[in-house]
C-alpha cells in the first residue's frame, strides 16, 4: 500500500507537451505509464522506466515492463504523449 505502481494516480494535472516531455525526460529509474501515438497514427500505452533521458530523433528509449522476450526496449516519442503517469500524478495534454 506504501508504494504506488506506474498505473495509480492521486492528481491530474493538465500540461503542454513540453512540459510532459520534461517530466519524462527527468524520470531517470522512476516507472510509468504513458500514452503516445504510434507512428502508424495508433494509440500504444506502455509501462516502462527510461532508459536514456537523452532525445533523438526516434524519441527516447524506454524499458518496457510488459515485455518479457528477447528485446523489450522500445521508443516512445515525447512529441506524441497523450498522458503520463508517473510518482502519483497523471499528466494529460493541456488542448
Amino acid at each position: 500500500e506504501s508504494s504506488l505502481s506506474a498505473d495509480q494516480f492521486d492528481s491530474e494535472k493538465k500540461q503542454t507537451m513540453t512540459q510532459i516531455s520534461d517530466i519524462l525526460l527527468s524520470a531517470k529509474h522512476s516507472p510509468f505509464t504513458v500514452c503516445f501515438t504510434k507512428a502508424d497514427g495508433s494509440e500504444r500505452i506502455l509501462r516502462g522506466r527510461l532508459v536514456t533521458s537523452k532525445l533523438s530523433v526516434s524519441g527516447v528509449q524506454v524499458l518496457d515492463m510488459d515485455i518479457t522476450g528477447k528485446n523489450p526496449l522500445r521508443w516512445v516519442n515525447p512529441k506524441t504523449i497523450q498522458w503520463l503517469i508517473i510518482d502519483g500524478i497523471k499528466y494529460t495534454l493541456k488542448k
